[in-house]
């Protein structure tokens, strides 16, 4: 039998070819988990539709204030209630407002919440 043609590939060219595909594979993995970490889950994209901010209050007496708010979200965003915290976090008053306050995307209101 002729060895002749049985010839491999050289060690050089195979060592070229399997560092090609480890960085060709850390390439696809890298993609792969920077693209999973940076989009959030969808049930968290849709919560950042809905943003507003309080941009100032005015108290005009014990049982009423005004209320700036602005809408930072791409959504509108319907205010049915006010709520009055402590620096806790802990709920001291729940305030309905009647009828609820609708502000659309980019725009602000002010409001009037009276405390019966």
């Amino acid at each position: 039998m002729n060895n002749t043609f049985l010839k491999g590939v050289s060690p050089v060219i195979a060592t070229i070819i399997l560092i090609i595909i480890s960085i060709a594979a850390g390439a696809l993995l890298w993609m792969w988990v920077s693209g999973f970490i940076s989009s959030p889950p969808p049930q968290i994209q849709s919560t950042w539709q809905e943003r507003i901010k309080i941009e100032a209050i005015n108290i005009v007496s014990n049982r009423e204030a005004k209320i700036y708010v602005r809408n930072l979200g791409n959504v509108a965003v319907n205010i049915a209630s006010a709520y009055i915290l402590t620096v806790e976090g802990t709920a001291i008053d729940i305030i309905p407002i009647e009828p609820a306050i609708s502000i659309e995307p980019t725009k602000s209101k002010r409001n009037i919440v009276k405390n019966q």
